[in-house]
């Protein structure tokens, strides 16, 4: 089950690889709509990441790619291009990681 929490921290340090100001903390609250501890509690619970959270982190990466292609189109810097497929590739995950997981309860769950 921790396979989602594990999925959600390679987002995390794909992010803070293209910005070293994020914070877990940060992640969590402005990522994945949780309070500032989530991560933390999560994985000192034994817990794994919730569906409300991958849904929001799935749509808050999809904004910001729009975000940042919107940017590109207008102004044609290099940057803006790379944060934007950045963004798409890791919604792209996000989901992966959401829909497998769904994709084995409904599986075991039949």
């Amino acid at each position: 089950m921790k396979s989602r929490f594990q999925g959600v921290l390679r987002i995390y340090e794909q992010l803070h690889d293209n910005d070293q100001n994020l914070s877990k903390r940060k992640f969590a609250r402005d990522y994945l709509g949780k309070c500032e501890s989530y991560l933390f509690s999560t994985k000192y619970y034994g817990r794994d990441i919730s569906d409300n959270a991958l849904l929001r982190l799935r749509g808050t990466l999809f904004k910001m790619a729009r975000a940042w292609g919107e940017l590109y189109r207008e102004k044609r810097h290099d940057r803006y291009l790379a944060n934007s497929s950045l963004l798409e590739q890791l919604t792209v995950e996000a989901e992966h990681i959401l829909l497998g997981d769904t994709i084995k309860r409904d599986s075991h769950g039949a």
